[in-house]
């Protein structure tokens, strides 16, 4: 007798994965936040000693350094299939579960606090690592509705943090960090091959390198991230500002999972004007139009860095690139602008209200300035490109890639990609047959479902459709 009934366990398996990845996802975004918004205030209670912006700034620093370093090691993280990064990552639970413990006592030297919590931080980052390689296993739109609802209950766990007492929510944030680094461990045994199976890609990654514009632009979303942290926690507006982002969380994913119709290009008429516009109202008007105006930046800061990551894992995907090293290379960037972000968000809190307006002029002119030089779409919706050199190499690798993007986009299967690609090149349906070694009447159905798929009537339309199509980069 079958005592499986017909149950298939390797679909068990599948799905077992995908929740050990959700949780794992979504327990590193409550850690990261809970480390610099509520961690602080269990150490300003040490003694008296810490002050809470102190320590938001020494996180900030001390995840700034780690992405610097894990950068440069790519290598030789790459090739000892990221364990130095799980070492990384179980130092820092182990040092989370010492701050959580140790806080709280009396005769526990203020100076070991300070090293448990940089280690901690240092620890978050690494997990942040190996939880990018999983991510980019994923295709497609999933990756964005994945993103967006880890996004999502992380901020619901942050809300949690911001009921409870500081030395409990310290507590809770070391239960994040060990669920969190676990169920990394768990799932990097069987897909370690990630971490070295592209490392060597030296040259892909040099004609696929991020536009400094786009770069410019996502540091700038983590800029908006860290003041909106910083500001919020000093007028008390944490909690709701965590709400707004779980809204917005939602939603992104809801869309995502309807077929996308927000996209970052969409959004980048709209996103300037917004931010510039809330950063004004926190300085013009009162306590309930300011807590509204946060309300709004959050939105905006969830909702650009879900898309920040679904883009970084599409770029490593179709550009087929080190993971580890595009990853550590924009949060290099990302956390520098975020450090910038926390030392802004304080003063704008605490300073006398005609310097905090001045303040807020200065940036927000500065944010037109780079808003309108160089805001550029980083979610990739068509895909990453090497510069083509304009040879004919050149362009017909570029022509391969926005095929291979609008096969991406509309989810097309494999071998749909491949009669996709022999078709943009002017091919019939007998030149298809025989390349791909099928019948005729299986090209004619792949041709079938792919006009079904992409929208189009025509083989004129399928064409116009590539070309429209706009690679990572391009205006």
């Amino acid at each position: 007798m079958d005592l499986r009934m017909g149950f298939d366990v390797r679909s068990l398996r599948l799905g077992l994965d995908s929740l050990a990845g959700f949780m794992g996802f979504t327990t590193l975004v409550a850690e990261f936040i809970g480390l610099i918004a509520f961690a602080p205030r269990s150490l300003s209670q040490a003694g008296g000693v810490f002050a809470p912006f102190a320590c938001e700034m020494l996180a900030a620093f001390t995840v700034f350094v780690t992405f610097v370093v894990i950068h440069a090691a790519a290598q030789v993280i790459g090739r000892t299939a990221g364990l130095p990064l799980l070492l990384c990552a179980a130092v820092g639970t182990l040092a989370a579960v010492m701050l959580a413990v140790l806080v709280d006592v009396a005769a526990v030297p203020l100076w070991v606090l300070g090293v448990c919590y940089v280690l901690a931080c240092m620890g978050a980052a690494g997990t942040g690592c190996v939880w990018f390689v999983q991510l980019c296993q994923h295709e497609g739109r999933m990756v964005l509705g994945f993103v967006a609802v880890g996004v999502g209950v992380g901020c619901a766990l942050c809300l949690g943090f911001a009921f409870m007492e500081p030395v409990v929510a310290t507590g809770a944030i070391a239960v994040c960090s060990f669920v969190s680094l676990v169920l990394a461990g768990l799932l990097m045994r069987e897909s370690s091959d990630a971490f070295t199976c592209r490392i060597e890609s030296k040259v892909s990654d040099k004609r696929s390198r991020i536009k400094a514009v786009s770069t410019i632009m996502l540091s700038i979303s983590f800029f908006e991230f860290g003041f909106v942290l910083s500001f919020s926690m000093q007028v008390g507006a944490i909690g709701i500002c965590a709400c707004a982002a779980l809204f917005a969380a939602v939603a992104l994913a809801v869309d995502a999972s309807a077929g996308g119709l927000l996209t970052e290009r969409s959004l980048s008429p709209v996103s300037p004007p917004l931010t510039v516009m809330a950063f004004l109202l926190i300085f013009m008007f009162g306590d309930a139009i300011r807590v509204a105006a946060l309300c709004v930046w959050a939105v905006i800061c969830t909702v650009y860095i879900s898309f920040g990551w679904a883009a970084m894992v599409q770029h490593v995907r179709l550009c087929k690139l080190a993971p580890v090293r595009v990853y550590a290379k924009a949060r290099v960037a990302d956390h520098g602008g975020f450090m910038i972000g926390i030392a802004c968000g304080f003063a704008a809190a605490v300073l006398p209200a005609d310097y905090g307006a001045c303040l807020g002029v200065v940036v927000a002119a500065s944010f037109c300035l780079l808003a309108f030089f160089s805001h550029k779409p980083r979610f990739p919706e068509s895909g990453f490109t090497p510069e083509a050199d304009g040879t004919e190499k050149g362009l017909r690798v570029t022509w391969e890639r926005r095929c291979k993007a609008v096969a991406e986009k509309h989810e097309l299967s494999e071998r749909q990609q491949e009669v996709l690609v022999l078709m943009a090149q002017g091919r019939n349906a007998r030149y298809i047959e025989n390349a791909l070694t099928i019948s005729l009447s299986t090209v004619q159905t792949h041709i079938r479902n792919i006009y079904r798929k992409l929208g189009v009537h025509s083989r004129q339309e399928l064409l116009d459709l590539i070309e429209g199509t706009k690679l990572y980069g391009e205006d």
